[in-house]
């Protein structure tokens, strides 16, 4: 045995290199040797989190080209404790393996693996109507997304862009998704960046000519242009450069998350053109990446971008856009993460069993929270758009799940669970269907303030659509800075709650395994577990808030209604709401004055 061998065995005792082999299957053409195997897992595989034996849960499936974001997805795999392997095939034995999860970015088979996830990261462009006959998918395809377990959307755009995909693979079955970043690239700090504008990518004839004019126009600045270029070669060059420059090449894609994260792991900055109907996805990564318009088709716009590179290329203007670089970088990481785990987490598999349920999410105490559903029909998302909130807020992607209401008392859970760890007093949570009134941002000051005087409170329930005439009463009326407030025996509703400390462990405790038993069981329901501990509520009446004419993102009536059926009766049973509390107002003041209060 040589010295470096023995050295090695000493400080990794559990590597047995036959073992790593077998494990990575895709190093056996270049390591025969038991020293070649220590190194590599030194200098590579251990940063790559690659597993040092087969005890895998999970088989990734790519293509060399893709295997970047398999490394990736395999390090945020890693740190939820799934173990994975990562292969370029589907041989016969997966086929007939009915216990091992597979997770396919890309393929040829034309059959796959009995529990699989199948991962659609192609571009998709618009088509709108049945006219519209363009067909993205074979049949074939449509049939093997239809069994897998679920699809993984990169962008759901993708998905309500174009009519044939949404009418053969049903909206229940598709989960948003995007490729997700992780580091996987070992961090090299102060390296000397020589390089002004990379660009690495497919070639057109787009791309060349929108480059060539670059160079053109700025003779003096290093543009390095790499066409099909992967792997070490393409990271060393990375490593080398300031920005990275995204240009589209299909048109009106959604935003090219596989060519960014693989930047972003070399420490590159992001220059891209816009990407339209991919907010989500853009969002996500707005600390990282700055857009400007779309080159136009006769490039007229040519100098736009032009400009847009020179100003970034200035020393100031650099340093400003890196200064929170590794920050943006680790949120980055820490929102995939969130994502594949709460996607993971939706799907009945023996990877339930392995997945905690605390999925982590990080709360900023300054700002409410919207619980939106990403997937949401567009017309919802449209509306939330052209009407946003009026109070400081950030979306919650909430967990959606192919039972409506359990992702939804899911997205709760999390959230509360997070806010109880990071232990605030109060959290306010919205859904994206609640419509804020011109006046609600001086109302929501006012709500605070009293809910802080008043104290004795659990929920404050922001919004009831259907109340009950004989569950319903009143403990106390009370005044403050011209709104009135009431103490009632009920809660009804989570349009728009303020959420006490005092109850979350009553959401917390929310059993996920009961409701997947029992399904159609209401009273399993997070409204209904809320209502059934008798919290203390608090309202305000008016109601300080209201709904959107769009459907519930939970499809309580399974499609069988249209969206304004459902606005209808929910207008109705408010009406009836407004009368009921109205009535019962007039009879407490006048059953019970000492009870109705000013709070100074």
């Amino acid at each position: 045995m040589s010295l470096f061998i023995y050295k090695m065995k000493k400080r990794f005792p559990n590597f047995n290199w036959i073992a790593y082999l077998k494990a990575n299957p895709d190093l056996k053409d270049n390591i025969i040797t038991e020293k070649q195997a220590f190194v590599h897992y030194i200098n590579h595989g251990r940063y790559e989190n690659r597993p040092l034996s087969i005890n895998n849960s999970i088989n990734i499936i790519t293509s060399p080209i893709l295997y970047s974001d398999a490394l990736q997805i395999k390090s945020l795999l890693n740190k939820l404790h799934i173990d994975s392997i990562i292969n370029t095939t589907i041989t016969e034995k997966d086929l007939k393996d009915n216990d091992t999860l597979f997770i396919i970015i890309y393929s040829t088979s034309t059959v796959f693996p009995p529990k699989t996830i199948f991962w659609q990261i192609e571009q998709i462009n618009r088509t709108d109507k049945k006219k519209d006959n363009k067909h993205i998918f074979s049949s074939n395809q449509y049939n093997l997304m239809n069994k897998a377990l679920v699809v993984w959307e990169m962008s759901i755009n993708n998905y309500w862009m174009n009519y044939e995909y949404n009418t053969k693979i049903h909206k229940s079955h598709v989960f948003q998704i995007q490729l997700p970043f992780s580091q996987i690239l070992p961090l090299k700090i102060n390296n000397f960046r020589d390089i002004d504008i990379l660009f690495f990518g497919a070639k057109n004839d787009r791309r060349v000519r929108i480059l060539n004019e670059i160079e053109l126009a700025l003779p003096n600045i290093k543009l390095v242009k790499c066409f099909g270029v992967f792997g070490k070669e393409r990271d060393e060059l990375l490593y080398r450069s300031k920005y990275v420059l995204n240009l589209h090449y299909y048109e009106n894609p959604s935003l090219e998350a596989s060519r960014l994260n693989i930047a972003i792991n070399a420490g590159c900055f992001i220059l891209s053109e816009d990407v339209k109907n991919d907010d989500y996805n853009c969002q996500l990564y707005s600390s990282l990446v700055k857009f400007t318009p779309t080159i136009n088709n006769d490039f007229s716009n040519i100098v736009q971008l032009i400009n847009f590179i020179k100003y970034n290329l200035q020393k100031e203007t650099y340093l400003h856009n890196i200064n929170y670089f590794d920050y943006s970088r680790k949120e980055l990481e820490n929102n995939c993460l969130f994502s594949l785990h709460k996607n993971l987490f939706a799907i009945e598999t023996k990877i339930n069993s392995k997945l905690s349920p605390d999925i982590q999410w990080n709360i900023d105490d300054t700002k409410a929270i919207c619980l939106k559903l990403i997937e949401n029909l567009p017309d919802r998302n449209i509306v939330f758009k052209n009407y946003p909130p009026n109070i400081p807020y950030n979306i919650f992607p909430a967990i959606k799940h192919p039972c409506g209401w359990i992702g939804c008392a899911l997205s709760y859970q999390t959230i509360i669970r997070n806010a109880k760890q990071q232990q605030l007093s109060n959290i306010t949570i919205f859904e994206d269907d609640c419509k804020f009134l011109d006046d609600f941002q001086n109302k929501y000051n006012i709500i605070q303030q009293f809910l802080q005087k008043y104290k004795n409170w659990d929920v404050f329930n922001g919004f009831i659509c259907q109340l009950e005439k004989n569950s319903f009463s009143i403990n106390s009326i009370h005044y403050y800075k011209g709104m009135t407030f009431l103490e009632i025996n009920t809660m009804v509703g989570m349009v728009f709650n303020i959420y006490n400390s005092s109850i979350f462990d009553t959401i917390i405790n929310w059993s996920y395994q009961n409701a997947i038993t029992d399904p159609t069981n209401t009273y399993l329901q997070i409204d209904q577990i809320l209502k059934n501990s008798k919290p203390r509520v608090i309202i305000a009446w008016p109601f300080p808030v209201d709904i959107h004419q769009v459907q519930s993102s939970t499809n309580i009536h399974n499609d069988k209604y249209h969206t304004l059926f459902e606005y209808e009766w929910y207008k109705n049973e408010l009406k009836k709401t407004i009368n009921i509390v109205d009535n019962e107002i007039a009879i407490f003041k006048n059953k019970y004055p000492s009870k109705c209060l000013h709070l100074s």
